[in-house]
Formats: C-alpha cells, sequence, structure tokens
C-alpha cells in the first residue's frame, strides 16, 4: 500500500533526526533518492534538519573570527546564532553547515564573569582529554535568575575504517552563591559500518553540588565535577565494550582463530600444507 505525503514525511522526519554522527548528508541524500520529491523534502524535512543541526551541538567556523557550537541556546531567531565568548552573532544554513554574515552582539550579563570562567575551564578540560572538541558557554537569564549552560562537542569521523563517534555534554546551573545545584546530560553515539551496522548510543546523567565562592575557584569546581562524571562513564563504556567484543559482537563477524591472533598472510606462502590422508 503506497504511503501518503503525510506518512512519508513521518518516517522521513524519523530517520534523519536518528542519522548517525557524520553521516547526517549520507542520509539525507539517501532518502532524496528514495522519496523522489525534491519539493516535499524542501517543504517538509526542513524543520527535521533545524532539530537535528540543534540537538547535535553543530560545530562551525565563523569566518574570520573561529568555532563556535550551534544550539538552541544560542538561536536568536530568524536564522542568526549567537557566539557568547566574541559578543558577535552569525547567520546559519543548516542544510549546507556554513556561517555567514558575523555581525557585533553586545549582550549585558552580569553573570559575565562566571560564564568567561567556567568556558575557559571548560575549554582546558577538553584539551587535556579530547584530541578534537570545542564549547559554547551561554549566560541565559530566567525567572530573574542567571543561569549557566555549558555545551560541549567532541567526535571522531573516520569512514574509511567505517566507524563514527561523537561525544556531547551540556551542563547547566544557578549562579547562587556559595551553593548551587549543577545537573549535566552526557550522551556518547557511536557506528560502526562494516559488513553490519551497529549502532551506539548511551546517555549518562549527573546532578552534583557546586559550591561557588568566586569564578576562579567555582569553574576548577565545575570541571572537577565534569571529568569525574565523564570518566566514570568512560570506563562503563569500555568494559561494557569488552563485554559485547566477546559476546554478540563475536557473531557479527567471521571468529578469530582460537590464538586469538589474526593470521599473518605476509607468510602464508611458506607454510606447508599437509595433504588429507587417502582412505
Amino acid at each position: 500500500m503506497a504511503l501518503s505525503a503525510e506518512e512519508k514525511v513521518q518516517v522521513v522526519n524519523n530517520l534523519i533526526t536518528q542519522a548517525p554522527p557524520g553521516e547526517f548528508i549520507d542520509v539525507f541524500n539517501d532518502l532524496r533518492v528514495l522519496l523522489n520529491d525534491d519539493d516535499l523534502m524542501r517543504e517538509q524535512i526542513a524543520i527535521s534538519i533545524v532539530k537535528y543541526n540543534l540537538e547535535s551541538f553543530t560545530p562551525v567556523s565563523i569566518p574570520g573570527h573561529g568555532q563556535v557550537l550551534v544550539t538552541r541556546h544560542g538561536d536568536l531567531g530568524q536564522g542568526r546564532f549567537l557566539d557568547p565568548s566574541r559578543n558577535i552573532s552569525f547567520k546559519f544554513d543548516h542544510l549546507l553547515k556554513e556561517a555567514t554574515d558575523p555581525q557585533l552582539h553586545n549582550v549585558d550579563s552580569k553573570a559575565e564573569p562566571w560564564r568567561a570562567a567556567m568556558e575557559t575551564a571548560l575549554k582546558w578540560y577538553i584539551a587535556q582529554h579530547f584530541s578534537t572538541g570545542i564549547c559554547t558557554m551561554y549566560e541565559k537569564t530566567i525567572h530573574n535568575q542567571q543561569i549557566i549552560i555549558g555545551c560541549m562537542e567532541a567526535h571522531q569521523y573516520n569512514p574509511s575504517n567505517f566507524c563514527n563517534g561523537s561525544w556531547k555534554a551540556e551542563w547547566k546551573f544557578t549562579v547562587s552563591s556559595p551553593i548551587t545545584q549543577l545537573t549535566g546530560i552526557v550522551k556518547v553515539q557511536g557506528h560502526y559500518f562494516e559488513d553490519a551496522s551497529v549502532h551506539m548510543s548511551t546517555v549518562k546523567e549527573v546532578e552534583e553540588t557546586l559550591y561557588l565562592t568566586d569564578p576562579v575557584q567555582g569553574a576548577k569546581e565545575f570541571v572537577s565535577i565534569v571529568e569525574r562524571a565523564e570518566a566514570e562513564l568512560h570506563k562503563t563504556l569500555m568494559e561494557d565494550y569488552a563485554s559485547l567484543s566477546d559476546t554478540a559482537l563475536k557473531a557479527l563477524r567471521r571468529a578469530l582463530p582460537i590464538t586469538r591472533t589474526k593470521l599473518d598472510w605476509d607468510k602464508m606462502s611458506s607454510y606447508k600444507v599437509i595433504p588429507a590422508p587417502s582412505n
């Protein structure tokens, strides 16, 4: 039975928002061919593309300024986003993932010392633990409270080896000296696609007490909590991966010899082949 236009849109939207890290364009192009209706794609799928980019904490380079994350916290409307550390706004093309038209955008913030200190500390942490990765720290006033929101994203795309992965985190707290609550959500995704398609996705929620006597001390405490929480998650993931390698993943590919080592094919020509005994 043929699908209606509304049903096609729903199916495509679901698949787009579930695209593995680093493979959005591949998924989009495949769906475009399958759907064979560019008008429908342009008119109805745009919302899903925006949602995917915002939830993915999409990194983008602003011409002449550097990198920033595109997130819902920096959405200024009309297709423009905020880079709070440089006090500029820019226009973002969600399909091409390009930033253009940077403009000065002053933000009158009483919590800027806290935002700047937390961002500096989080950048240091990322440099210590990730080969690639960036962060953007926001300050927002909600119900007369100063809220600090930190977003970070790191990824490694290696399609030649059939694997892509990303690590994202969002941290949030109210500036309320001397004690406040820090909440965090860490999301890890992986996709392995050699001779099979294996997806891994995990989410860790964190809630800790954060002491804020001053911005510098608070930033040190903040990074300490982030480091501890993410180290625990990384340890758990590695243990789970080791377990899967010996169970479920082993069934997906040909098992290694009982020695658990690969054959040295360069030496195969020197091996003696013993003929089977005749009956």
